[in-house]
C-alpha cells in the first residue's frame, strides 16, 4: 500500500508537471501567435510605406516631367514670340518703305500730270497757230547733286514746279482721270 501511495503521488506529481508543461506550451504558443501577428502587422506597415514611397517618387517624377514640359513650352513660346516680333518689325519696315514709295509715286504722278498738261497745252496752242508753251529745258547745273526724288531732282535742275507744289493737282486739266479744259481726252484715256 505504501508503494501504491508512492506511485499515486508520483503519478499526481507527473500529472501536475504535465499540466504545468502544457500551460507553459500553451503560453509559448500564444506568444508565438502574437509575435506572428505583430510581424504580419509590421510587414503590412512596411508594404504600405513602400507603396507610399513609390507613389511619392512617381508624383515627384511626374511633377519634374510636368516642370520640364512647362519650361520647354515656355521656351518655344518665347522663341515664337521673338519670331513674331521680328516678323512684325520687318512688316512695319516694309510698310514704311511702301508708304515712302507711295509718296514718291504720288509726286511722280503729279509731275507726270504737269508734264502731260504742259504737252497738251503746247499741242493745242500749236494746232491753233500759236507758239508752243513748253520750251526745251536748259542744261542742268554741273554742281547740282542728284537727289532720291526723281521729280524734285528734275524740277530743281530744270527750273520747273517743285514736287511739293500743288500745280498739277490745282489745274482742272491736270488729272489723268478725265478730260482737260480744252475738251480733249487726257493722255491716259486716249
Amino acid at each position: 500500500e505504501k508503494r501504491l501511495e508512492a506511485r499515486e503521488s508520483q503519478l499526481a506529481a507527473a500529472s501536475a508537471e504535465i499540466t504545468r508543461g502544457n500551460a507553459i506550451i500553451e503560453r509559448l504558443a500564444e506568444q508565438a501567435r502574437a509575435q506572428q501577428q505583430k510581424l504580419r502587422l509590421r510587414a503590412d506597415v512596411v508594404k504600405q510605406q513602400e507603396r507610399r514611397v513609390a507613389d511619392a517618387t512617381k508624383d515627384r517624377d511626374d511633377a519634374r516631367h510636368q516642370k520640364d514640359l512647362a519650361l520647354a513650352t515656355a521656351s518655344r513660346e518665347a522663341d515664337r514670340r521673338a519670331r513674331a516680333d521680328a516678323d512684325l518689325d520687318a512688316a512695319r519696315k516694309k510698310l514704311d518703305e511702301a508708304a515712302d514709295l507711295l509718296e514718291h509715286n504720288q509726286r511722280v504722278i503729279q509731275w507726270l500730270n504737269a508734264e502731260l498738261h504742259a504737252h497738251q497745252v503746247g499741242r493745242s496752242s500749236s494746232a491753233s497757230g500759236g507758239a508752243p508753251v513748253v520750251s526745251p529745258p536748259p542744261k542742268p547745273a554741273p554742281d547740282a547733286a542728284p537727289s532720291d526724288d526723281v521729280a524734285a531732282d528734275y524740277f530743281s535742275r530744270y527750273g520747273g514746279v517743285g514736287a511739293d507744289s500743288s500745280f498739277a493737282s490745282s489745274r482742272p486739266d491736270s488729272s489723268f482721270l478725265g478730260r482737260g479744259s480744252s475738251g480733249a481726252p487726257s493722255f491716259l484715256h486716249e
